[in-house]
């Protein structure tokens, strides 16, 4: 398991983001933009006996899940790729691990394709109804 810090790149790379005052990306001293990554989990998924897929699961860690939380960290994942070109040919997905959480909050997660960890006494995913994760950076 690799952990990310406060990862980050030049603006040069971002001509085309367009930062909202609230962004979760922030740009430093040295005009680089960062943002912070809780886990970071490479894998290779064994699709079938010929076909293997490389994909990186990013992780955020919450207490208590809320709609901001949500709407920040797509924010990140639209330009994931950015963040790791190491993974240029990995398919990213977004997660959140959480303790408490609306019911609303959950169908939000759920909705925009995000994997919805539960941590309780006792593991549980929590994504329902016709789930399909999304993958990141949209296309």
């Amino acid at each position: 398991m690799l952990n990310y810090f406060d990862k980050t790149f030049s603006v040069k790379k971002l001509q085309s983001l367009k930062k909202a005052d609230n962004s979760s990306l922030k740009a430093n001293d040295e005009h680089k933009i960062e943002a912070q990554f809780d886990v970071v989990l490479p894998a290779l998924r064994q699709e079938s006996e010929e076909s293997k897929t490389k994909s990186v699961i990013i992780v955020e860690v919450k207490h208590t899940l809320i709609s901001d939380n949500i709407k920040k960290f797509l924010e990140k994942l639209k330009v994931i790729d950015l963040f790791f070109d190491t993974f240029d040919q990995h398919i990213f997905f977004g997660a959140f691990a959480f303790i408490n959480a609306d019911e609303a909050v959950l169908e939000e997660a759920n909705a925009k394709g995000l994997y919805l960890i539960r941590l309780k006494p006792e593991f549980k995913e929590e994504n329902f109804g016709t789930f399909t994760p999304a993958q990141f950076p949209y296309k």
